[in-house]
Formats: C-alpha cells, sequence, structure tokens
C-alpha cells in the first residue's frame, strides 16, 4: 500500500487538487451571474453570425442549381393553374435553398466557433492566456474539420490551422509589444472592455424597454410594469 507521505503520493494529490481547481473555474464560468463572460458569450455570437452568413451564402450559391432541378421536377407534370405553379416553385427555392444554406452555415460556424471555444476555455482552465493557444487550437480544429477529406485533407487541414493561428498569434504579439503588456494582460484588458460593453448595452436595452411608449395617444407598458405603476412614477417626478 502506497504511503500517503511519500514522494509520488503528495505529487498526485497536488495535481488532482489542482485540477478540481481548474475544473471549478470552467463550470463556474456558466453560473448565471457570468453570462456576459466574453469565454461564454464570444464563441456562441461568432457561431450564431458565421451561421447566418453560411445559411445566405449558400441559399445564393443553391438558387441555380434549384432552378435546374425545379425544371426537371416540373416538366411531364400537369399544375391547376399559373399561381400554383410559381407557389410550388416558391415552396420548392425556400426548401432546398434553407436545406442547402443551413449545411453551408454549420460547416462555416464550426471552425470559428470551436477556436474560440477551445482557447477561451483553456484560458480559464489555466487561468493564463498565451498566444500559443491560437496555433494549436486551430490546428486541431482545422484537422476535425478535414476528416471526411482522408489524410491528405487531415494534413492540409493542419498545415491550414497552424499557419492560421500562428498568424493570429504573431498579431497578438505584436499588439502586445506595442501597448507594452504580456499577451495575458492585454487579454484581460480586451475582457474587460468586451464585458462592460456587453453590460451597458443590455442595461440600456432594458431601460429602454422599460419605458412606456405611446401609440394612438395610448400609453403601453413592458416587461410586466403596470400602467398605472408608471404614472405614479411620473407623478412622483412631477412632485
Amino acid at each position: 500500500m502506497d504511503d500517503p507521505t511519500s514522494p509520488s503520493t503528495s505529487w498526485l494529490t497536488t495535481k488532482l487538487e489542482s485540477f478540481k481547481l481548474r475544473w471549478e473555474r470552467i463550470k463556474n464560468l456558466y453560473q448565471p451571474e457570468n453570462r456576459y463572460a466574453i469565454e461564454r458569450n464570444l464563441p456562441f455570437r461568432a457561431g450564431l453570425y458565421t451561421f447566418a452568413f453560411g445559411v445566405a451564402l449558400g441559399y445564393l450559391k443553391a438558387l441555380p442549381e434549384g432552378i435546374k432541378r425545379f425544371r426537371d421536377y416540373q416538366s411531364g407534370k400537369k399544375f391547376l393553374s399559373p399561381f400554383d405553379v410559381a407557389r410550388r416553385r416558391l415552396d420548392y427555392f425556400i426548401v432546398y435553398g434553407m436545406r442547402s444554406g443551413a449545411r453551408v452555415g454549420f460547416k462555416l460556424a464550426f471552425t470559428p466557433f470551436m477556436i474560440l471555444l477551445s482557447t477561451t476555455h483553456l484560458t480559464v482552465f489555466r487561468n493564463k492566456f498565451s498566444a500559443w493557444y491560437l496555433p494549436m487550437t486551430s490546428a486541431l480544429t482545422c484537422t476535425i474539420a478535414a476528416y471526411p477529406f482522408g489524410v491528405t485533407g487531415w494534413v492540409q487541414g493542419f498545415l491550414f490551422g497552424a499557419t492560421s493561428g500562428s498568424l493570429f498569434a504573431s498579431a497578438i504579439w505584436l499588439a502586445a509589444w506595442y501597448m507594452e503588456r504580456s499577451t495575458d494582460g492585454l487579454y484581460r484588458l480586451l475582457k474587460k472592455e468586451y464585458e462592460d460593453n456587453m453590460q451597458e448595452n443590455i442595461r440600456v436595452w432594458k431601460q429602454n424597454a422599460s419605458q412606456p411608449k405611446t401609440l394612438f395617444g395610448m400609453k403601453w407598458a413592458f416587461h410586466g410594469k403596470e400602467l398605472n405603476e408608471i404614472e405614479a412614477d411620473e407623478s412622483e417626478d412631477d412632485w
């Protein structure tokens, strides 16, 4: 039986305690009070915007193919009226275009989402940011994305991810050197500015949404605030 005071056992215990502490930081990231944290908010926002762009791009890309397919589908069939033809064409374009757009959107959103998610969560896990995270996460993500293309695709994906990640890392190093900060200090500064800006935007939005709106000479309340409460607040302000 191992002696709990032996150097190997104490080293293992220290490592386990360190891992538990780091894992607690990851779990605390998803507490309600941290919903505006950059590590939690930025990857999902980037993935959402990229997905929307991919849907639009895939839809436009699929339109010529959709027109050709509908002509093939239309040949030899009888329709009730020209309006029926237009309606079926529109339905076909919507379904075919959105299916193609969703496919392109998922492909485009996967890479930036996973790179940002793994980089920011690795920063929280280690409680320190390093520019070396970007080449590692980019290479790993692009290798996974190139999985359907075989070994050649893996190599190309790895090289592309490592190269693009190194370029971003170089830009971060140069920015940190110009601002006379460490890369971790630059990350903390950007994190603070991002989260402060998010909280300010949410505060302004809630403040505007809670104000009574005038429509056709009538006041409308939002967010559960009753009209008589609004009028009472206004009467207090008058005094």
